[in-house]
């Protein structure tokens, strides 16, 4: 189709549909075309029709119709017939002749290796056209079993919300088919004038789909979370997701070298499955620069970008300043900072009171590691420390609870004397990253230090200070769009009552979710949303 000069040799045409204009004239014209066809040695008559028996006068639309028509038949085997035909113009001999005949009738159509059928318009408005048109080769497929596929994420817009619900109706009335899925997203995936509510459906479809108005576009927010969103067995569906299953294939490979198997981290079901701070470090990672890629593969990006900690990973991934190689080893020279340099055993918990509310009556031997929200922060320091504090606020009626950190307090001085080892081996494995873009608001920081020259690259310095000390995540919060859509990327939706809470008017989607039955319709289901 790309290339006009191709030659269709006449004896390969099996169907000729020819859109009837009114006025003799024109028609006359139109069909005198046939000739040209005709004489070849034909041992039956062509079939030739015409859409405008079915439909009506459509004009400039002729074409766009007979074409719809035509792959009807070349996707059936059966022409349909041209409806409200009477009688043949006289002055056409080829349908006197016996040479060409009108098909009133549903009629086979014959399908041969190099068999096409022709489409020829010609418009008082002056929609001129011919096009050609050759069958799918592909042999037809068994009904296909939804249980050994990946559910599939179809979206859909119409002029209005019914129009949306029909749309969605249909398709999940059809058998499931993967092909007629792409067929139907690729005609909804561009962006269509006037078509203002959007629907979408998971394939095979259950009770529910989600029908949102547009109005103008909104800002996209990317969230990474940090510790404590790791989970055993937690990637072991997603892997499922081409891209997302490719992805931790070449993370695997990066980590061989440095003795880790990456897949078993993301798979293990086990209660040991996170007894490493290392794991933790990288399951998290992994999961969030997959995600990524899926988002990414569907033309999602971000206009804003924050993370929690380890999070930040993932910000510095999608924000260009380093590579898949670089984000997944930086994540490893974390952990395994944390593992060589003997640090006594730490805990972290996270409190319903916010950094201000507690500064105040925290102990001197606990360390604030994180700005949560105004109603949320985490703490750090021994056990015995920790749990005594944390038992008085549960007295009083406030929520407190035990952070999965495998006995490491991140973001306190118990972890200060990892320092050296972590920019030694940040230093190695990514030595140039990138200067981060206006889009990644950093929390490694307090605010009125975001333009220091430690806070511009996502450098081996920038990062041992995002461990070694608090997490300023509060402080972003107010910097993320009114009207943005905040779509949290990591293993676990863990920051949910957080956002949902400090963000009103926001959307927020988690793609994950602990213990989901269904992890990858889950996932579907958020970027549905």
């Amino acid at each position: 189709m790309n290339d006009s000069s191709i030659i269709v040799k006449c004896e390969r045409l099996t169907h000729l549909s020819l859109c009837k204009t009114p006025g003799a004239e024109f028609s006359t014209i139109r069909y005198c075309v046939a000739p040209s066809v005709q004489d070849v040695g034909r041992s039956a008559a062509l079939p030739v029709g015409s859409v405008k028996g079915n439909l009506g006068h459509a004009d400039c639309a002729n074409g766009h119709a007979a074409i719809c028509k035509v792959i009807c038949a070349l996707e059936t085997g059966l022409i349909p017939a041209t409806l409200n035909h009477r009688d043949s113009n006289e002055e056409i001999g080829g349908l006197a002749a016996g040479r060409l005949r009108v098909v009133t009738a549903t009629t086979p159509l014959e399908l041969r290796p190099d068999s096409v059928v022709a489409v020829n318009t010609l418009g008082l408005a002056c929609s001129v056209g011919h096009t050609v048109l050759q069958a799918n080769p592909r042999a037809p497929e068994p009904r296909q079993d939804p249980r050994q596929h990946v559910p599939r994420l179809v979206t859909l817009s119409a002029m209005t919300e019914e129009l949306a619900a029909e749309v969605a109706k249909g398709i999940r009335a059809a058998p499931f088919d993967t092909n007629y899925y792409r067929l139907v997203q690729d005609a909804f995936s561009p962006s269509i004038r006037g078509y203002n509510y959007r629907s979408y459906i998971i394939c095979p479809p259950t009770k529910e789909d989600i029908r949102l108005p547009v109005g103008e576009q909104r800002s996209v927010c990317f969230v990474y979370s940090g510790i404590g969103s790791q989970w055993p067995g937690m990637a072991t569906d997603l892997m499922r997701i081409p891209i997302f299953g490719e992805t931790i294939e070449r993370l695997h490979r990066f980590l061989e070298p440095k003795g880790v198997d990456l897949k078993n981290i993301l798979t293990d079901e086990g209660p040991r499955a996170f007894d490493n701070i290392l794991k933790c470090f990288l399951g998290i990672t992994a999961c969030q620069i997959a995600l990524t890629n899926v988002l990414v593969a569907l033309g999602l990006a971000p206009d804003c970008i924050v993370g929690h900690s380890v999070g930040e990973l993932g910000c510095a991934y999608v924000d260009g300043c380093m590579t898949e190689e670089e984000t997944i080893l930086s994540s490893w020279a974390r952990g395994q900072a944390c593992n060589d340099s003997g640090l006594v055993r730490g805990m972290m918990a996270a409190i319903g009171l916010g950094h201000k509310d507690v500064i105040s009556r925290v102990p001197a031997n606990i360390d604030i590691a994180c700005h949560n929200s105004p109603t949320s922060c985490t703490l750090s320091g021994l056990p015995a420390d920790v749990t005594e504090f944390t038992n008085e606020l549960i007295a009083e009626g406030v929520f407190a609870k035990a952070v999965s950190v495998s006995g490491i307090a991140l973001h306190s001085r118990h972890i200060q004397p990892a320092a050296p080892l972590l920019r030694k081996y940040l230093q190695e494995v990514a030595p140039n990253p990138r200067p981060r873009s206006p889009k990644w608001i950093p929390t490694g920081v307090p605010p009125d230090e975001r333009e220091c020259d430690l806070a511009k690259t996502p450098s081996a310095e920038y990062q041992s200070n995002n461990l070694l000390y608090p997490v300023f995540f509060e402080e972003a919060l107010p910097d993320i769009p009114s009207d943005a859509i905040v779509i949290e990327l990591a293993p676990h939706g863990l920051l949910q009552p957080l956002l949902r809470r400090s963000l009103p008017g926001r959307v927020n989607a988690p793609l994950t979710l602990r213990n989901n039955t269904n992890p990858v319709r889950f996932l579907l289901n958020a970027i549905g949303k």
